[in-house]
Parts: structure tokens; C-alpha cells; sequence
């Protein structure tokens, strides 16, 4: 059993930014990837299989408002996403319902502004990146790790923000990632 995340960057402003900010840029299997956004895939047993959840800071994506909402799997056809990788991450059944439990009761929570200025600012943005009231795409996602006990032991680096190339670097050590092909548009 597996938790299913899907990385992937963006052909935006802020697509560019997140990466540039957050040392975000990998090579795998030859090929550069850009990563700035992370979403859950759906398991099998969701009525929603195969869509992916994830918190976004813009309106539209997929028909759905910002915030965390579950999106089509095929949002991001019209949107401009790029280098989509696919994260396999070991799970028990216990804990792959636990992920998927707390992911899917933030839904409607709002998007976390305050994340995407701390990239920039730093520390001079006082935040608590565990806060429930308001997620950032890898936040989101890096709760739903420690709250399954996928991650043993909690993030022990006490910091303001959780960017996705930090999840993506975290989750490469103990899980399968390959890339997935292009969108069709």
C-alpha cells in the first residue's frame, strides 16, 4: 500500500519563483524538473479515485475555488503544468487511511498566503507552517505525513515553511518517483 503524490511545476510567474526561492530545480533520469506544487492523488476507494487534492492560491484550476479542494486529475491541461513526477510513498493501510482521512477533512480550508511570503521574506514573516487554519500545497501534505506516522519522528529543522522541493527531497529517501508524461492540452 502507498500514499500517491504528484509533483509537478508550473509555466507561471510564481512557477518560476517557487523553484528559484526554494533550491527547487532537480535532474532525474536526465531530464530537469522545476518543482513548485505537490497534490495528492486519490486512492482506489475514493468515489474520486485518481483526482488529486491539493491547496492552490488560484481560483478556477479545475472549476474549483483557491484553497484545498479536489481538482480532475486532468486540471492541469489548461493551466500550464510541466514536469509532473508521481511519489509512491510506503504505507500501512493504517496509515494510508490516516493521510488520506486528515487531507480530505481540510477541503474548503483556504489557501496559506503567509507561505508564499515567507519563501521571499524569510523569517521576517512570523508564521506557524502547522497551522490548520490555512494550507500551502507541501504543508498540506507534510501534515498528512506526521499525522499518519509516515514520518516517524516530526520535522525536527524548526521552520517557518515546508516548500515542496523540502517534501520532495524528504519523501525521495524512502519512496519510488518517476516521472509521468506530458499533458495533452
Amino acid at each position: 500500500m502507498s500514499i500517491e503524490l504528484q509533483f509537478c511545476g508550473f509555466n507561471s510567474l510564481w512557477g518560476r519563483l517557487i523553484p528559484w526561492f526554494t533550491q527547487g530545480n532537480f535532474r532525474l533520469n536526465g531530464r530537469n524538473y522545476a518543482i513548485s506544487h505537490v497534490d495528492a492523488v486519490l486512492p482506489p476507494w475514493h468515489p474520486k479515485a485518481g483526482d488529486l487534492l491539493g491547496a492552490h492560491h488560484q481560483a478556477g484550476l479545475g472549476g474549483r475555488p483557491a484553497g484545498v479542494q479536489i481538482r480532475p486529475a486532468t486540471y492541469g491541461a489548461t493551466c500550464g503544468m510541466k514536469d509532473r513526477v508521481r511519489v509512491s510513498v510506503p504505507a500501512t493501510p493504517a496509515q494510508s487511511f490516516a493521510f488520506y482521512h486528515f487531507i480530505l477533512s481540510q477541503v474548503d480550508k483556504p489557501y496559506d498566503t503567509s507561505a508564499v511570503e515567507a519563501l521571499v521574506f524569510g523569517r521576517l514573516v512570523c508564521r506557524d507552517w502547522r497551522d490548520w487554519a490555512a494550507w500551502y500545497c507541501s504543508e498540506l501534505m507534510a501534515e498528512g505525513c506526521g499525522q499518519s506516522a509516515v514520518f516517524r519522528r516530526p520535522i525536527a529543522a524548526a521552520s517557518d515553511k515546508v516548500p515542496p522541493p523540502m517534501l520532495f527531497v524528504a519523501l525521495s529517501t524512502m519512496s519510488d518517483i518517476r516521472p509521468l508524461e506530458k499533458l495533452a492540452a
